[in-house]
């Protein structure tokens, strides 16, 4: 494969990589990998309902007033943990529940779906700040290959970590493997022979290269461009982690590729996502199979990482751009509602345990800063002091990027209760 087919195949898989030097080795293996913190941010495109999810309210079709079409005796208890009547949902509370702390009543301060998802993923309103995944990169993995994978939602990095969007695995096996004629096939372009000499002509060239006064830059595309000609390249390492077969879904299609890559070393965050929950018009027929979707490929996403052995590092953290309004609009939809919900399960966070809670008419409730009990001279969730508290987990507090980008909304003792 020759340098104009890597990239044009690069391109189509939304992919670039970056080697800084020759003598890089790939971060899988490395002392500390098996300590690193794994991040997952799922992202409900569109606003999701939390009374189609973790904060129930219920009500009768016949209701205008309702807040939803379904009978309150139906909402379902998992430990101190109440979910709305879909099966998929309650399938994930009854396997995931002692895992997962549910935050309600969350003011995201906005109905604008670019304002409401920025300062769901970044903990700020305002423009410019990067996403949490990307200060994870940023702070725990500067020098891995693929340390920050999106599948999209709000990924701006604001310069602190390189993106990489994954793409197709079929073509990240014929980047990884170019000398093969088909990925699946051990038929080759070049005998063994002929490939020991072109990687031996390629080696002395790029030693010439280095020999030669060049800039840092141009030292690391000569790497990067010998790496992947040889295949001694970290994209062979992701998809070696790859398993057999992908899920015809294509959400459980990007679990499995963000796990890989955390499995082989060269990632620790990434952003999933998922549209589908801007549901102004038909809201339960619409919304309930994208809530639905989503939280069963949350379930598949952490039983993915059990099996991968790596789930004893991860965290995951399930938000939306805002909220959806308590009544059903004359479309029988419902529209842009700034309070909202949050889930976060895995290390670090202390499960089985509800944090907020709005009205029946889905107002939010305020809690008291320090034990977190309703209060009502307390204060509201906010997005910025959950990532206040993210940021803490992740060892970001009183770090130049904390101090570059900071949040003054206050630390509470969110995930773990204290």
């Amino acid at each position: 494969m020759n340098r104009r087919d890597f990239l044009h195949l690069a391109g189509l898989a939304g992919l670039t990589l970056a080697v800084p030097s020759v003598a890089r080795r790939s971060w899988a293996g490395s002392p500390d990998i098996d300590t690193t913190r794994l991040w997952v941010f799922v992202h409900a495109g569109g606003g999701w309902d939390p009374t189609l999810l973790c904060d129930p309210k219920g009500g009768a079709a016949t209701d205008p007033a309702a807040v939803d079409h379904y009978d309150p005796a139906t909402i379902a208890t998992y430990g101190n943990l109440r979910c709305a009547p879909l099966p998929k949902v309650q399938a994930f509370f009854a396997a995931h529940g002692d895992k997962v702390l549910v935050l309600n009543g969350v003011d995201c301060q906005t109905n604008s779906h670019d304002a409401g998802t920025r300062f769901t993923w970044s903990g700020h309103l305002s423009e410019g700040w990067p996403c949490m995944a990307a200060l994870v990169a940023a702070q725990t993995a500067p020098n891995r290959a693929l340390a920050f994978v999106s599948y999209g939602g709000y990924d701006n990095t604001a310069g602190v970590a390189p993106l990489t969007r994954l793409g197709s695995p079929d073509t990240f096996a014929r980047l990884a493997q170019p000398d093969l004629l088909d990925p699946t096939q051990p038929a080759r372009y070049h005998t063994a022979a002929t490939s020991a000499r072109i990687e031996a002509a390629a080696q002395a060239r790029l030693q010439a290269m280095n020999d030669r006064p060049m800039s840092p830059r141009a030292h690391a595309n000569a790497s990067a461009l010998y790496a992947l000609r040889t295949g001694d390249n970290d994209l062979g390492k992701l998809v070696a982690a790859l398993p057999p077969k992908l899920d015809a879904d294509p959400l459980k299609q990007q679990a499995q590729l963000i796990v890989a890559g955390f499995q082989s070393g060269l990632a620790v965050s990434a952003n999933m996502t998922r549209g589908g929950f801007d549901t102004h018009g038909d809201h339960d027929a619409n919304h309930i199979p994208a809530m639905e979707n989503l939280m069963d490929a949350v379930g598949f996403l952490w039983d993915t990482a059990v099996a991968a052995g790596i789930a004893d590092r991860l965290t995951v953290v399930v938000g939306s751009d805002f909220g959806r309004t308590p009544q059903y609009n004359a479309g029988k939809g419902k529209d842009h509602w700034s309070v909202t919900s949050v889930l976060a399960m895995g290390a670090g966070i202390t499960g089985n345990r509800v944090v907020g809670a709005t009205t029946a008419d889905v107002k939010a409730l305020t809690v008291n800063p320090q034990t977190l009990a309703l209060d009502p001279g307390g204060i509201r969730l906010t997005p910025g002091s959950i990532h206040r508290s993210l940021r803490q987990l992740a060892g970001l507090e009183g770090t130049p990027w904390a101090a570059k980008f900071p949040i003054t909304d206050p630390l509470l003792p969110l995930l773990t209760g204290g």
